[in-house]
């Protein structure tokens, strides 16, 4: 009947009961400290006390290990009223000192047990204040004054439990939501990681023998099916590449892809990733420079094919989203106030991004409105990909753009050590 169902709201409870009897307790001390004692019988003082600590004794030794929590609780705090009450009766002018303490239990009830007990233990503990008043040599309005403030203070307290206990209820739903939606993401993690590989065997045969037909290792086509198979090619390339990815993403959020760190030269890296896009420029009427720093070495510790992944996927989407002007890549060195840094940049004349898209431009299968006019047929994992390579290696990401006059993507990396430029 007065279960509760999560243990949580019984062991603050059980500490509390601790304390109040703790204070119940140094409360019958300081009365018998006091210098009321003189008109306080001690031989019934003595008994009071005796017979509150057995019957205390007796509580815990006969229901401490056979009841519930709950039940247990339940029965303290009627004990509790009980001691308090013969206080408030036997201690005649100091009685109205512990009226104070019928608040301990009447509070720990509201808040922590049901409906029903609360209203009995603040049954009892009016019955004890009105048995004292009558028995009072006159009665006065403090009895009532006292039969009001259990009445509010009970009702305050189960209020304010209501609320906690909605207020818990919605944290409970949403550890279950986050819960749910974890293990959504894990099972599509899964089946992403199972599908993909599934795919990418008979993917990989396709291109490969779309690759033979194409170069005429397995008979000369005509120029109708030299250019079907071409288009086969191509897309089977394209499929491959998006499976890959979709893997790289998978283990990267698993924590499985591996890394192979090692001290590289980053001028050295960039310049040959640059030179590799020579010649894709030139065909698209773009120019590219590289803005090398004024030094020999940039020595950082970095999977070099993971960060030249990075840098190839800024200059290809650079090379991509620019129809005119060109691409410039730089490479320079950045003080912080804890290290120094490498910070490599590509800056394009391209279409831009719009300016509600800047702060999403790292998220995976985000494209901006514009990017798909130019191209339809990417998925948005290249940055993402890219921002999680660089945060693996001690690195940041950012972005810069104004919409139809380009942008800058950078990223950057700590230095190992610089060798400077001989002279």
């Amino acid at each position: 009947m007065f279960q509760i169902k999560s243990l949580k709201r019984v062991q603050p409870a059980l500490a509390l009961e601790i304390l109040s009897w703790l204070i119940i307790l140094s409360a019958i001390i300081f009365v018998r400290a006091t210098p009321y004692r003189e008109n306080l019988d001690p031989v019934d003082f003595n008994l009071l006390v005796g017979g509150a600590l057995g019957f205390l004794a007796l509580l815990y030794y006969l229901l401490w290990r056979k009841l519930s929590q709950t039940k247990r609780l339940y029965l303290l705090n009627i004990a509790q009223v009980v001691v308090i009450g013969l206080l408030f009766l036997f201690v005649k002018e100091m009685g109205p000192y512990f009226f104070s303490l019928f608040l301990i239990p009447i509070v720990t009830t509201a808040l922590t047990l049901e409906a029903l007990p609360s209203i009995l233990l603040v049954a009892l503990a009016c019955f004890f204040v009105a048995l004292e008043t009558v028995l009072a040599p006159q009665i006065n309005i403090f009895g009532l004054f006292q039969f009001g403030l259990i009445i509010l203070v009970t009702i305050f307290c189960r209020f304010l439990a209501l609320a906690l206990k909605e207020e818990r209820q919605k944290t409970i739903q949403a550890e279950l939501r986050a819960k749910e939606l974890e293990e959504t993401e894990r099972v599509s993690r899964e089946f992403i990681t199972l599908t993909s590989h599934q795919l990418l065997t008979p993917l990989s045969i396709i291109r490969s023998f779309a690759s033979l037909f194409k170069s005429g290792d397995l008979g000369r086509l005509n120029e109708r099916q030299q250019e079907a198979m071409n288009q086969i090619h191509a897309n089977s390339v394209r499929m491959v590449h998006l499976v890959e990815e979709l893997l790289t993403v998978s283990r990267l959020e698993e924590g499985k892809l591996p890394f192979y760190p090692k001290q590289e030269d980053l001028v050295a890296l960039v310049e040959n990733v640059v030179a590799s896009f020579k010649q894709k420029t030139e065909e698209k009427g773009l120019y590219l420079r590289f803005k090398k720093p004024a030094v020999k070495k940039i020595v950082v510790n970095i999977d070099p094919g993971k960060i030249e992944n990075v840098l190839f996927n800024f200059l290809d989407n650079a090379v991509k989203y620019t129809q005119k002007g060109g691409i410039v890549v730089e490479l320079k060195i950045e003080e912080t106030p804890k290290r120094q840094e490498a910070v490599c940049s590509v800056t394009d004349t391209g279409v831009g991004i719009p300016p509600e898209y800047l702060d999403r431009c790292f998220q995976p299968f985000l494209r901006g409105p514009n990017i798909l006019e130019l191209d339809k047929k990417g998925v948005g994992l290249g940055l993402f990909v890219a921002r999680l390579f660089v945060e693996k290696q001690g690195g940041r990401v950012g972005v810069e753009s104004k919409l139809n006059q380009g942008s800058t993507f950078y990223f950057s990396l700590p230095i190992l050590h610089i060798d400077k430029e001989e002279k």
